[in-house]
């Protein structure tokens, strides 16, 4: 097999997924963005096949564990699908392990065969857009409807989250991931650079009661997809529902972008996905390729 040139070129990179349309969670940028976290290395792999296919995966070394996703989707920048078996093959040449994990978005084949014991599914919700916000706010559930006005009723106000909200957004973010046992905190240098990177593909937004910030939820978007990334909330935000309200903006926003889908991702719980389907969400399988060596 011909082998070309791990570690490509930035330029190259944004050739190619501008030319394939790649996500976002494909760009070069994100790769850069996850060297923020601890250990984490990113390679930007160019192969070519012996046909002469160029491919591009965005790969991720932590711990001596390479995966082809990290913190959202992965998947190969290429003009059709290719052979996973012959990809691993090439990375275990090049790295002299295989990768161990990967997620793809809903609906994109990256690959020529998904299947084996280490293929599975892992759920996301996604909502498709509609022109108008009118039309998706008459078709949602009268829960979400009721908890907007509820969340307004309790003077809780929106503002975007720039810079200078940063050392706010991040007390609350400590506190949020403390009170719920989260397994990994990112660092307040994290979303410094995320703000660096993606400030021109980002909808982030925070919700305040007095000037104090109770609620923030960070959104992602590309070419066709809004992401919901990240939400954090003060028990004074769960009680009046403000998150509700940040969705409610933020959707105007996507609607008002031209996107066609939203992305409100995976649940750990019944009860985070629970809010997900009354904004008209469903269940979508993405397939997960995770297997350890």
């Amino acid at each position: 097999m011909q082998k070309t040139a791990v570690c490509t070129t930035r330029e190259a990179w944004d050739r190619a997924a501008d030319m394939y349309q790649a996500g976002l969670f494909q760009s070069y940028d994100w790769g850069i963005l996850m060297e923020e976290l601890p250990g984490t290395s990113f390679h930007p792999v160019r192969l070519t096949t012996d046909g002469g296919q160029v491919i591009y995966l965005p790969l991720f070394e932590q711990k001596g564990v390479l995966s082809g996703n990290m913190i959202g989707y992965g998947g190969v920048i290429s003009d059709r699908p290719i052979s996973f078996a012959w990809l691993q093959s090439e990375i275990k040449a090049i790295f002299g392990r295989n990768i161990s994990r990967m997620l793809l978005p809903y609906g994109q084949t990256s690959f020529t065969e998904e299947s084996g014991e280490a293929w599975t599914e892992k759920a996301t919700q996604i909502l498709t857009l509609p022109d108008t916000f009118d039309e998706l706010w008459t078709g949602i559930s009268g829960k979400a409807r009721t908890a907007v006005r509820y969340a307004e009723k309790e003077n809780t106000v929106t503002r975007l989250i720039g810079r200078k909200e940063l050392g706010a957004f991040y007390e609350l973010y400590k506190e949020h991931t403390a009170a719920i046992g989260a397994a990994y905190v990112l660092s307040e240098g994290f979303f410094q650079k995320l703000l660096d990177l993606f400030s021109d593909r980002m909808f982030w937004i925070g919700a305040y009661q007095e000037e104090t910030l109770i609620s923030s939820s960070i959104f992602l978007y590309d070419r066709s997809h809004f992401y919901y990334w990240q939400n954090v909330n003060s028990p004074a935000g769960k009680k009046a529902q403000a998150s509700y309200l940040l969705m409610r903006d933020a959707l105007q926003f996507a609607i008002c972008r031209k996107l066609q889908w939203a992305d409100f991702g995976y649940s750990h719980s019944k009860e985070i996905a629970r809010p997900k389907r009354y904004w008209g969400a469903e269940e979508k399988q993405c397939r997960l390729f995770a297997k350890t060596e």
